[in-house]
């Protein structure tokens, strides 16, 4: 595979394969229009270094390996290093590079078994997600589909029962998931999903509106461009579980100021009478939720939905788990009701 190929419209790597299935108006515009990409944020910056963190620390699973790099090659030098270890008889190889028919994807552990290859996709996740299984399924149809021998197929992530004690020891801290199974199921499934998307590229930008898909199994890069029509203080901005704010949407009720405050639950409704009015909201019920869980008092003035930081009549700056359920507080003021 040339780096020609990765131009065409047409070539699929990985993660545009998974980008393609969440939504396929995010893969027509990141082929047809990058310019409209969000910018990336620090913390998606973190998240970032942080995955690439735990995957570098997933490799003293499999210690001694050859890394394949990213940076400095082309696609197709990945790929013949990677053949080239294979035929060397190197037993892992980390970030190996695999290309079939305009696909390409990297495996962050590829190790030879007993039986044949093994791939070991890692995540810095605590659990396993549905999206997790077309990850896995698509490396194993690449790799299946050069006639690579692929005996096993499995997931790691952080196994959040561990607890270190000393130096940090990768048997423990990592879970190890044999998705085989679905794995060689979900397989057969990849070409026809790779059509439609390909069909679907040579065709008009697809008529798609926002929808709980924009961020579901991963935020997308395009929301800045396809929100761009949702107005500040909308149903979106309302903190907790409650109403159905897509089917709101829906029904053509964007704004916090169209919606019935029969249909909001306690903290929403205070939410949006706070928000509108721009006003001082004092609540009997609301001062017993803060002093359940914080043992202090406070009068809040509700003006975004944001929870800041807060001084509480200790004196005491905090910013605590325990509040993330009471909507848009800015404390401004101490004293008893």
């Amino acid at each position: 595979m040339t780096d020609k190929a990765k131009r065409d419209v047409s070539y699929l790597s990985k993660t545009l394969f998974i980008k393609g299935l969440q939504c396929h108006k995010a893969l027509y515009l990141h082929k047809y229009h990058p310019e409209l990409k969000d910018e990336i944020s620090p913390a998606k910056e973190a998240l970032f270094s942080s995955g690439s963190n735990v995957g570098v620390f997933a490799q003293q699973l499999f210690p001694g390996g050859v890394e394949i790099p990213y940076e400095g090659l082309s696609l197709s030098d990945q790929i013949k290093q990677t053949q080239a270890e294979i035929k060397k008889g190197t037993a892992t190889i980390y970030e190996a590079a695999f290309g079939y028919k305009g696909t390409f994807c990297k495996v962050d552990i590829l190790h030879k078994g007993k039986k044949g290859w093994e791939i070991y996709e890692v995540k810095s996740g605590t659990r396993m997600k549905d999206v997790y299984y077309d990850d896995v399924a698509f490396q194993y149809y690449v790799l299946r589909s050069t006639g690579l021998p692929v005996s096993r197929a499995s997931l790691v992530y952080i196994n959040n029962q561990y607890v270190k004690d000393g130096d940090i020891e990768a048997d423990s801290l990592f879970t190890i998931q044999n998705l085989t199974k679905m794995a060689k199921k979900q397989a057969a499934v990849v070409p026809r999903e790779l059509q439609k998307l390909r069909k679907m590229l040579k065709g008009d930008i697809p008529d798609i509106d926002i929808g709980e898909y924009c961020s579901n199994p991963y935020d997308c890069d395009f929301a800045g461009h396809c929100w761009s029509h949702i107005p500040e203080n909308s149903i979106f901005d309302l903190r907790d579980k409650g109403v159905d704010k897509f089917d709101l949407y829906r029904q053509g009720i964007i704004h916090m100021k169209d919606i019935s405050k029969g249909m909001l639950n306690f903290k929403q409704g205070i939410q949006v009478e706070g928000t509108l009015k721009r006003k001082i909201v004092s609540s009997k019920r609301i001062y017993g939720i803060f002093l359940n869980r914080s043992g202090s008092l406070s009068i809040f003035l509700i003006l975004k939905p944001l929870c800041y930081p807060f001084r509480s009549l200790m004196g005491q700056d905090h910013i605590s788990k325990s509040h993330s359920n009471i909507p848009c507080i800015i404390w401004e003021k101490r004293g008893r009701n």
